[in-house]
């Protein structure tokens, strides 16, 4: 017969330990302290914190596509962002204001559009600018409202 000796502190700091001879033992043990169940609202937490982000983005994507404006763009070139990763960064003006955005480089995959200078296509929702992407044409329905 194999046994387990487990270590934990309890509710007062105190630190125990027990020996445990088979797997439910073990798993009453391990669940019953409050390190497990510190960790799983941790763990809930950082779910609901990602889900949030995630849903936020696509509350974004979802205005910008029904709301959308295109206009012409200016490549600022390749770059390397905050996290080592590499961007395609450009800029556009609306109503005489310069904004700026950036895309993966999965997009110059794409398109033929990724050396400075190169014209590219924006789409940004027509009350905010600043949230915007890239599309490689303009829908046929769709005409540069502004320049």
């Amino acid at each position: 017969m194999s046994f387990l000796f487990i270590s934990y502190c309890d509710a007062e700091g105190k630190e125990r330990s027990h020996r445990k001879s088979n797997l439910w033992e073990i798993y009453q043990a391990e669940s019953s302290h409050s390190y497990s169940k510190k960790l799983g609202g941790e763990a809930l937490s950082l779910y609901f914190f990602f889900i949030s982000i995630y849903a936020y983005k696509l509350i974004q994507k979802r205005k910008r596509i029904s709301n959308s404006e295109y206009v012409k763009g200016i490549s600022l070139g390749v770059d390397r962002g905050v996290k080592g990763s590499y961007y395609l960064y450009y800029s556009f003006k609306v109503n005489d204001e310069t904004y700026k955005g950036n895309v993966t480089t999965d997009f110059c995959k794409k398109c033929n559009c990724c050396k400075m200078g190169d014209t590219v296509i924006v789409r940004f929702e027509s009350e905010d600018p600043e949230n915007n992407d890239l599309v490689l044409k303009l829908p046929s329905d769709a005409h540069f409202d502004r320049f």
